[in-house]
Parts: structure tokens; C-alpha cells; sequence
């Protein structure tokens, strides 16, 4: 069971290089992956301010 922090959800959906190769591949071929609600919050807030300026 893994919990992915917002950063690196956001690296693995993108295929950002900044997500180490070892993390691309767990995330990828985990069965047991968690996001935190506070995440989902965290990027609704992130997008809205992006939008703001």
C-alpha cells in the first residue's frame, strides 16, 4: 500500500523527470495506491489560484 504525495501524483501524470525512475515504477505498477482527500483539496486550490492571476 502506497500514499502518493501531491507532488509526485502530479510528476507521475505529467511524466515529469523530477519523479525518480524507482517512484515512476512503483506508482505505475502498484495495485495499492492512495491519494489523500486533502491532495484532491490541495490541487483544486493550487488550479483556482493559477486561474486567479
Amino acid at each position: 500500500m502506497y500514499l502518493v504525495d501531491t507532488c509526485a501524483l502530479l510528476w507521475f501524470l505529467d511524466d515529469n523527470p523530477r519523479l525518480s525512475l524507482k517512484a515512476r515504477d512503483v506508482i505505475g505498477k502498484s495495485n495499492d495506491l492512495y491519494v489523500s482527500i486533502a491532495s484532491l483539496w490541495e490541487i483544486a486550490i493550487k488550479r483556482q489560484l493559477a486561474n486567479w492571476i
